[in-house]
């Protein structure tokens, strides 16, 4: 989970995450908070990608097992993307020397 959004404020917060996890894991999802400014972030080990429809399988089994599972959580599955985002491309992996995020943050927050 990461403050801010795609092409705009903060995105150089969400293309660092995504280069960052697409450097450990080789599949990283996310998508946009309904409530806030926040991208949800989900990285797997899994190299056979998830597809929408694999996801919707899961999540009806999910259901099954779990019936108090949020409804929320389909209309999830339903935005997840697996394509970097615009931001990522100008943005730096996080490492020791390019953290905490803050420091991407400008220097107001010095």
């Amino acid at each position: 989970n990461v403050i801010g959004t795609y092409d705009g404020w903060r995105a150089d917060n969400v293309g660092s995450l995504y280069q960052t996890l697409k450097a450990v894991f080789p599949n990283v999802y996310h998508f946009p908070s309904a409530e806030t400014r926040n991208i949800v972030f989900v990285a797997t080990k899994e190299k056979a990608a998830l597809t929408t429809e694999s996801l919707r399988t899961k999540y009806a089994a999910l259901s099954k097992a779990h019936p108090k599972l949020s409804p929320n959580f389909l209309k999830r599955v339903q935005v997840i993307r697996n394509r970097e985002p615009n931001s990522a491309r100008r943005s730096p992996i996080l490492t020791d020397s390019h953290t905490p995020a803050s420091g991407l943050l400008g220097s107001r927050w010095r």
